[in-house]
């Protein structure tokens, strides 16, 4: 016999396996985190949607045939800055052109 057996042993119960919950992704980081984090971000394109609308830049000519316009189109919208944080936060850009 390799081994010696004094008859001394340890019982515990075998842990239950629970089912991961829905959110269980948000877990890393506390609550205040992810307030702070979606407020920033919605802050951020806030004020990128404000700066687009007062910049002179922004503001194209949706039918470049017509040289005098009635009416110029602004590109940055507000769900088109939502969508251009999050590419810039990932780092992966978007195809606004």
């Amino acid at each position: 016999m390799p081994f010696m057996n004094l008859g001394i042993s340890i019982l515990f119960r075998k842990p239950t396996k629970k089912v991961p919950k829905l959110f269980s992704f948000l877990s890393p980081l506390s609550l205040e985190v992810w307030v702070y984090m979606a407020t920033a971000f919605l802050g951020v394109s806030l004020f990128l949607f404000i700066v687009a609308r007062f910049s002179p830049y922004e503001w194209t000519n949706p039918h470049p045939c017509n040289p005098n316009p009635d009416v110029l189109e602004n590109q940055f919208t507000l769900l088109n800055t939502l969508w251009f944080t999050v590419g810039c936060l990932m780092q992966q850009g978007c195809e606004l052109t």
